[in-house]
């Protein structure tokens, strides 16, 4: 079986899950789709751009101020040529890189929502683990140096699946009975580990990933 079957297992069963427990006055009845931004940080983030991502919550369990639920999601960030060119680290010699790739990212977490017993807007505060699958694809590329010399890239891809949990906060806004805005704001903790490693003719072994994240979102969160 390959990557992208283990991740639609996963996600298949996962949906099946929650919608298959049952109903009871302990247990929620709904689901939150978000979408929005992905900001690469941490280590090497300044090589990839600005990525997008789209998650769905399924609530487990419920209380008068908490809510257990299961994150399940996808988000897609590429590497950005105008950074490599721009960096004294990997452009030390001025030359011009032209290469591309992207890191696909499929969290599947549990977690936890924390927020106030009130009516009307209700800002909260959360904390999500698990695991985070991550496909890298690099599609290979040239580097070319000012006197004309051009080192050739191989294209490679990797499949991972990395622990990591991120915080939350936000709001949620009263749309109309059973429907609510969610804004939010989330950091993603993932392991470091090597996601691209540019390899080919006459091309040192250069070493680009990165392992956190920032994600801006918004969505709605309904009951049914």
């Amino acid at each position: 079986m390959n990557s992208r079957s283990i991740v639609l297992s996963i996600i298949v069963f996962c949906l099946l899950m929650c919608f298959a427990h049952p109903a009871s006055a302990q247990t929620g009845t709904g689901a939150t789709v978000t979408a929005g931004a992905l900001l690469p940080s941490g280590k090497y983030g300044e090589y990839f751009s600005t990525g997008y991502g789209i998650n769905a919550g399924f609530p487990i369990a419920t209380a008068k101020t908490t809510v257990w639920h299961v994150l399940i999601g996808y988000g897609r960030i590429s590497l950005d040529n105008t950074a490599l060119n721009e960096s004294d680290a990997y452009n030390s010699e001025q030359g011009n890189y032209d290469v591309s790739g992207a890191i696909r990212i499929y969290p599947l977490l549990l977690g936890i929502t924390f927020f106030p017993d009130r009516e009307g807007a209700k800002p909260y505060g959360l904390l999500d683990f698990g695991v985070y699958m991550v496909s890298a694809k690099f599609n290979g590329g040239t580097y070319t140096k000012p006197d004309g010399t051009q080192s050739v890239f191989s294209s490679s891809s990797q499949f991972r699946a990395e622990p990591g949990l991120n915080l939350g906060i936000g709001a949620l806004l009263p749309l109309s009975p059973g429907k609510l805005l969610d804004l939010g704001v989330r950091y993603h903790f993932v392991k470091d580990s090597q996601y691209s490693n540019f390899t080919g003719t006459g091309a040192t072994s250069t070493y680009v990933g990165f392992s956190q994240y920032f994600s801006l979102s918004v969505g709605l969160e309904f009951s049914y």
